[in-house]
């Protein structure tokens, strides 16, 4: 079967740009640990942290929609939501996905699967993969 999809391929600081506009403030680190990781100079985690441990970047706060609302309940579902992490002292720090953040803190969630960058440790961190290079997404257009 042939794909009939074509993977686009994006320029990333032009995709940067349009992330952050009426939105969360742009962490610069996140975005400095994500292309290392893509690159394979940094190894990631996919792990289960305890949510008490992840703080947001900023005070951000999101006004989130029923569309959101719903699939986010799909994809939690199906067990494919995962926050983008990175370790500060025995903190982690999100700052990819404040939907997500305060949709599991409003469901009462103990603990959260994360894409932790770099390797995470301490006793926040219930459980975690062997490492590994980041992978980036395709993205398709149909």
């Amino acid at each position: 079967m042939r794909n009939k999809y074509k993977t686009v391929m994006m320029d990333t600081d032009e995709l940067i740009k349009k992330i952050g506009k009426g939105g969360p403030p742009t962490d610069k680190k996140l975005l400095d640990l994500l292309k290392k990781a893509y690159k394979g100079e940094i190894l990631c985690h996919t792990c289960i942290i305890k949510l008490d441990a992840i703080a947001p970047y900023s005070d951000f706060k999101p006004k989130i929609s029923k569309k959101f609302l719903d699939y986010f309940c799909d994809k939690l579902e199906e067990g494919e939501l995962s926050l983008y992490v990175y370790q500060v002292k025995n903190n982690f720090i999100m700052s990819d996905n404040y939907n997500s953040y305060y949709l599991y803190k409003a469901m009462n969630h103990e603990s959260v699967k994360c894409i932790a960058i770099g390797n995470p440790t301490g006793d926040q961190v219930v459980a975690k993969s062997e490492p590994y290079v980041l992978q980036f997404e395709p993205i398709f257009e149909g």
